[in-house]
């Protein structure tokens, strides 16, 4: 396989959630993605659900960093492919699979300059593929998927 090129069956999709941008006009005191849509249940709650159910190995939320502690506690590093819930195995919690979240920060620099959704996506995408690729070549994110909390 030359070099640069990816093999077709190798599918790696991440899952970019761009939280990083302007305030709307909401006017509340904590970050727009984190405003409620239903009992319980946040809009990037949805995004992390709706990356996960399009088949996303890995899910990267681009934030600031003073609302990132809040977002880990509230969504946690992973959750479990909805693809394995309904399952009936003799033993579930073996079949079971775990998507990874992680939590990009935006660079202080680009706060305050770049500090838009396609920026968000962009930059997330960039840190998934470094990342990966500094892990393993088998792990290179050739396709992501962006799903938007708004």
């Amino acid at each position: 396989m030359e070099k640069g090129k990816h093999n077709a069956h190798s599918f790696h999709l991440a899952g970019i959630i761009p939280v990083a941008d302007q305030p709307r006009d909401f006017n509340f005191p904590w970050q727009d993605s984190l405003m409620p849509i239903a009992p319980n249940y946040l809009a990037v709650e949805n995004s992390v659900v709706e990356c996960a159910t399009a088949g996303c190995e890995t899910i990267w939320i681009v934030c600031h960093k003073d609302t990132q502690p809040l977002m880990r506690y509230r969504i946690g590093d992973w959750i479990e492919d909805p693809a394995f819930l309904g399952r009936m195995d003799k033993f579930p919690s073996e079949s079971r699979r775990e998507i990874p979240i992680y939590y990009v920060e935006v660079h202080p620099k680009d706060q305050v300059r770049r500090n838009s959704i396609p920026w968000s996506i962009l930059h997330g995408a960039k840190i998934a593929k470094n990342v990966c690729n500094s892990l393993s070549k088998w792990l290179i994110h050739y396709n992501f998927y962006v799903s938007f909390p708004h």
